[in-house]
């Protein structure tokens, strides 16, 4: 005596085949969705630290402090610690210093 096989229902498709796929890119999805949320935050706090030490430091002319502003305004500050240039690794190493990103270890 041979078992009828189940009917195929909406439900049995819901959990073999949708939730699975929901949860493969739900999850990563999230994920970089929430890394892009924090990593925006950082960087906003992190160039306006840099901005306020680069406004107040005396030793740069009218014409550095415009330049620096301009680079730190139109570049995210975790593409400059994330790159890997020889010249990006001590560009404005002593900014990051003062503004506390970075410790005087290098």
């Amino acid at each position: 005596m041979q078992a009828k096989p189940k009917p195929f229902s909406k439900t049995g498709f819901l959990k073999s085949y949708l939730l699975p796929v929901l949860v493969t890119f739900l999850i990563p999805g999230f994920g970089l969705w929430f890394f892009d949320h924090v990593e925006a935050d950082y960087d906003r706090q992190i160039r306006g630290s840099l901005i306020s030490q680069i406004q107040i430091d005396q030793r740069m002319t009218p014409e550095q402090r415009e330049r620096a502003t301009k680079f730190y305004e139109s570049v995210p500050v975790s593409r400059i610690l994330a790159s890997n240039k020889p010249e990006a690794k001590h560009i404005h190493h002593q900014q990051f210093v003062n503004a506390g990103v970075l410790p005087n270890t290098f």
